[in-house]
Formats: structure tokens, C-alpha cells, sequence
């Protein structure tokens, strides 16, 4: 999943997205770091979020984890 630069519709500032298999905005997260952007974070700090984000749902996906099920040791595999 890329993560892609974007204008934020409320602030007018970059920010960044990330986009699933279908080439749209995956939803929580988008909603994750609009939320941040929102706050004023540095756009830095939100493309760093989005890239760790892009990770991590990308490990959900690779033998379909459950996000709910996961454990911490289970996140530090």
C-alpha cells in the first residue's frame, strides 16, 4: 500500500494518505491522519505515522490477521 502526498481539505497543508489494493484511501486510517493533521501536527510527523501505518496494516493483511485478536508479542514478530 503507497503512501501518498495529498492537500488537506481542511487546513489546506500537506499531509499524506495511504492507498489500499484499490487504489483508494484506506478509511481508519485516513481518518487517523486527518485527525492528526487536524491537530496541527507537523506534516512530517504525519507521512512518518502514515508510513508506520502502511506497515502495520500491511502485516494485518499478509495471512489476514484480526486486528482485535493481535497480541503485543504477536505485533513484535
Amino acid at each position: 500500500m503507497p503512501v501518498q502526498p495529498v492537500r488537506s481539505a481542511a487546513t489546506g497543508r500537506r499531509s499524506f494518505t495511504v492507498l489500499g489494493p484499490d487504489d483508494l484511501p484506506v478509511a481508519p486510517i485516513e481518518s487517523f491522519l486527518a485527525h492528526l493533521d487536524h491537530l496541527n501536527y507537523s506534516p512530517n510527523t504525519v507521512k512518518a505515522y502514515a508510513h508506520d501505518l502502511d506497515d502495520l496494516f500491511g502485516w494485518l493483511d499478509a495471512p489476514a490477521r484480526e486486528w482485535w485478536s493481535q497480541q503485543v508479542a504477536d505485533v513484535g514478530e
